[in-house]
């Protein structure tokens, strides 16, 4: 099964899975990352890879902005 990482600025990652598991039911291959203000781009790199690495394999990435902090910072 692929395994998915969402990330975003705020909460809209962690929003977006709790509205489909309402829906659908919980989801053990979706983990979700929120940017926060007080955070800068190594912690979020650092929150990255903590749930990428809790995947048994390589997840797929998806971002809410093309280009921004979080797209940029998952590509390192």
């Amino acid at each position: 099964m692929t395994n998915f990482l969402l990330v975003s600025h705020g909460d809209y990652a962690k929003a977006t899975k709790a509205s489909v598991e309402m829906i659908a039911g919980q989801f053990k291959n979706v983990k979700a990352i929120a940017f926060r203000q007080t955070m800068n781009q190594d912690d979020l790199l650092e929150e990255i890879t903590k749930a990428a690495s809790e995947f048994d394999e390589a997840p797929t990435i998806l971002v809410d902005i093309a280009g921004g902090t979080p797209a940029n910072t998952a590509q390192r």
